[in-house]
């Protein structure tokens, strides 16, 4: 063996200073980029605003870049307040559907259509989107104050809500307010403002969620489970024997009244057994917890090599391969076939 297999050259040390040091290693990446494209956003609004119509060219190609700033904090505030945000590809269609309809209004103008069906057919798409993805912003921070597990989670939630919702009062429902003509009077003043405090708020709130990331999914139900097990602890015993000794979920067509004629109870309680004693939200994912944990250990190489995805499947307990797929991607973020593949790499 050669003296420098044995010796290792030190690893570099990487120093950050100033706000990067507030940044951990390994931040979510979807969270910085939302935070990114969002702040290029309002920062293209800033621009054009401060050029005034002096480079036409310019100013319209900032117009259009800035015309999703609004979609774009919606996806922050999906990246801020859910743990799965990245996985749904929905909401960015959204954002590039009004981002599409915006570059369409332009090119209807630049042909000449001013004021014509077609443009007003548009605008009415985009004020509909608009809207839409302005609300879904709110619902995005209201939705979990009550599941937060810290209280430092909620008053979170309810400062980007009072943020968030003076910035919709002063900046869309007052300044469109016809009797508010002193605002409107200084609207480039007023919108640049209103531009700078979003661009504020959306940067402490990226700030404070990567020095407070939220837990994990299972990690968090772990909580839920151990602390609401002293609810039915006969009962969650008795559950709990069931699906990993006699491992019944591999019955396709299991459902809730089998097993409460097994423990010989009313099917409400074990409902309140399986939310408060064992923390699933409801029977099926408490069904789909087990199939996923059963089917991923058969694909894992070793006791199911043999068998194929769609074997697997059925004797996990799915009656067919699309539920499956989906379960089991919603849990582990890729395919069952895409799983044992990178198993079979690590081994």
């Amino acid at each position: 063996m050669r003296l420098a297999d044995i010796i290792q050259p030190p690893a570099p040390i990487r120093v950050r200073g100033g706000w990067r040091a507030q940044i951990p290693d390994g931040a979510p990446k979807n969270l910085l980029l939302c935070w990114a494209v969002f702040s290029a956003s309002v920062s293209m609004f800033l621009v054009q605003a401060a050029l005034g119509g002096a480079f036409p060219t310019v100013s319209s190609v900032l117009a259009i870049g800035s015309s999703v700033s609004c979609g774009l904090a919606w996806l922050l505030s999906r990246a801020l307040f859910r743990r799965d945000a990245g996985r749904d590809v929905w909401p960015v269609g959204l954002v590039a559907a009004l981002f599409s309809l915006m570059l369409l209004i332009d090119g209807v103008r630049l042909a000449g259509h001013d004021g014509g069906a077609v443009e007003n057919i548009l605008l009415s798409l985009v004020t509909l989107i608009g809207s839409s993805v302005l609300l879904f912003t709110l619902l995005e921070a209201v939705d979990g104050i009550r599941r937060a597990d810290a209280v430092s989670e909620r008053w979170f939630h309810i400062a980007f809500l009072a943020g968030y919702g003076a910035l919709l009062f002063f900046g869309v429902i007052l300044f469109q307010s016809e009797a508010n003509l002193a605002i409107q009077a200084h609207e480039a003043q007023v919108q640049s403002l209103m531009a700078l405090l979003a661009l504020t708020g959306g940067s402490g709130a990226t700030l404070y969620r990567l020095q407070h990331p939220l837990a994990p999914v299972e990690k968090q139900n772990n909580k839920r489970r151990q602390k609401a097990q002293t609810a039915c602890p006969r009962m969650t015993g008795q559950m709990q024997s069931l699906f990993e000794r006699d491992h019944i979920y591999r019955d396709p067509a299991l459902r809730i009244a089998d097993v409460a004629r097994r423990l010989n109870a009313p099917e409400y309680k074990v409902s309140q057994c399986v939310t408060a004693g064992l923390g699933y939200a409801n029977f099926n994912q408490l069904l789909n917890h087990y199939r996923i944990a059963d089917a991923a250990r058969r694909l894992r190489v070793g006791s199911g090599a043999q068998q194929s995805v769609l074997e697997i499947a059925f004797d996990s307990g799915f009656a067919s391969i699309g539920p499956f797929n989906r379960a089991f991607k919603k849990e582990f973020g890729v395919t069952p076939t895409v799983y044992r593949l990178g198993q079979a790499d690590q081994s």
